[in-house]
């Protein structure tokens, strides 16, 4: 039974991303990847930001720079 859901799974892994990547470069499915990606790199960078404002102001840390040296 586990064989059988893994290679059930496996086949619509497959075809998920046969759906979801890209034919040809420059199509509707790559600018889709492009900007994805992009939305989540600013998504996680605006968090990671956040964590460091807090610890900043809330804790009373020095800022980054300041340890680096500059």
């Amino acid at each position: 039974m586990q064989q059988r859901f893994s290679t059930a799974f496996g086949k619509r892994l497959e075809q998920l991303m046969a759906e979801v990547m890209p034919r040809e470069r420059g199509d509707a499915r790559d600018w889709a990847l492009m900007w994805t990606s992009v939305a989540i790199f600013v998504y996680a960078s605006m968090h990671l930001y956040r964590l460091y404002a807090y610890a900043y102001y809330a804790l009373g840390l020095r800022p980054l720079a300041h340890l680096l040296g500059h």
